[in-house]
């Protein structure tokens, strides 16, 4: 089934239609200005700091350590690639490492990794990047990798792997028809979330997804302070993220 995913190929279809990258209602929802200024103005780019910078070490972590045989999956070779990564207070982490190492779906056979996959749904190009897909317990899952949950309206948490799985059936269904889990793995809280979904939940959670992408173009983009100001890609200009404030 790996070698079907991977070789499978996608027609992009017309290139007027509206781009649309996973990741831009939970970032409108996150905070209207952040989302202006990296998505419409593209002023700014990610956010910058040392949350950001572990979240992007832990998923070339991953996506190295879970292509690996599930026999040699074991707490010492993913310590290994972390320590090798060389991230500034890598050893306080390494308690959720072991809390993932220790799960039985991290042992799940790996069908895709660190996967970029664009389809073209309902007059949007959709663009993502997928962490993992696992077979597991006979199913098929869709696992995102984050540090820990963003405090979200519960209505927006699941659009990034809602549009991710949209884009995988879309540009590989053959091989991704029927039942599909979705998770988000929470490395400093040592949770996982799941929802399972068959082919008519995953149709009306896109449904909503799509809705509120089309209510990005809004008239006013104000500043949401939270939590993610001090690393957010706009600090500096809304100001509610300086660290002279």
């Amino acid at each position: 089934m790996g070698r079907d995913i991977e070789q499978m190929g996608l027609d992009f279809g017309d290139p007027g239609v509206r781009k649309l990258d996973v990741l831009e209602t939970t970032s409108f929802a996150r905070c209207p200005r952040e989302y202006f200024d990296r998505w419409i103005e593209r002023s700014t780019h990610t956010a910058s700091g040392p949350q950001v910078v572990l979240g992007r070490a832990l998923h070339t972590v991953l996506g190295r350590w879970m292509t690996l045989p599930e026999s040699e999956r074991g707490m010492a070779s993913l310590l290994q690639l972390w320590r090798e990564a060389a991230i500034s207070d890598a050893g306080s982490f390494e308690a959720n490492l072991a809390w993932w190492a220790g799960q039985e779906l991290a042992h799940a056979k790996t069908e895709l990794a660190e996967k970029t996959v664009h389809a073209e749904i309902d007059g949007f190009m959709v663009r993502g990047r997928v962490d993992v897909v696992l077979e597991h317990h006979g199913g098929l899952w869709l696992v995102d990798y984050k540090l820990e949950r963003e405090g979200l309206p519960p209505e927006v948490v699941w659009d990034q792997v809602t549009l991710l799985a949209a884009a995988l059936r879309h540009q590989y269904g053959t091989v991704l028809r029927g039942p599909i889990t979705m998770a988000y793995v929470y490395f400093n809280e040592q949770q996982m979330d799941v929802l399972d979904c068959g082919s008519t939940e995953a149709d009306a959670l896109l449904t909503r997804v799509l809705e509120r992408a089309r209510n990005l173009d809004a008239d006013s983009y104000p500043e949401r302070p939270g939590p993610h100001c001090s690393e957010c890609g706009s600090r500096w200009r809304c100001g509610f993220g300086r660290p002279d404030r």
